[in-house]
């Protein structure tokens, strides 16, 4: 296993870009709730990285800040495909699906994993930004996302 770090200045880092098929695209905001076990608005408070055999995921601890349905969690556990290895000097990082960064707020839909942990529903699609008090599709609100995923057709108005 390769150390992986959680610090955010990683300028001298090499992206490594990766790539996912996810296995269905939603339609809407009501399809990925009815798909959801939690729809939460999360603060990343931290997060872990580890390969698994030489796949990155990083686990964020996440507080949940507004519950909207699913269990009544204080604090979550979400796990992603990617990570900062500190060793290497390398971001892994998911074309459509970058990294959450600490301290950032979201709009979570997500299933439960058997160890307890939660993953969003296919990638960005699950994840939505939120800036003051508006709420903003990975999509449109982050220039990586938008050229990675042009098929993404969630709508937030």
């Amino acid at each position: 296993m390769t150390g992986c770090s959680k610090k955010a200045s990683y300028d001298d880092y090499e992206k490594v870009s990766m790539t996912a098929s996810w296995t269905y695209n939603y339609g809407s905001v009501e399809e990925l709730s009815k798909a959801s076990d939690i729809v939460a608005v999360v603060k990343i408070t931290d997060s872990e990285c580890k390969k698994i055999s030489d796949i990155p995921l990083t686990t964020f601890d996440a507080q949940v800040k507004q519950l909207i349905c699913g269990n009544d969690e204080k604090e979550i556990k979400i796990t992603m495909t990617g990570g900062i290895d500190k060793t290497e000097k390398k971001i892994y990082e998911l074309d459509d699906d970058p990294l959450m960064q600490i301290n950032d707020e979201y709009l979570i839909f997500a299933n439960k994993n058997s160890d307890g942990t939660y993953t969003t529903l296919s990638g960005s699609q699950g994840r939505f930004e939120i800036e003051g008090n508006r709420v903003y599709s990975l999509n449109k609100s982050n220039a990586q996302v938008k050229k990675a995923n042009v098929g993404s057709n969630i709508k937030v108005s």
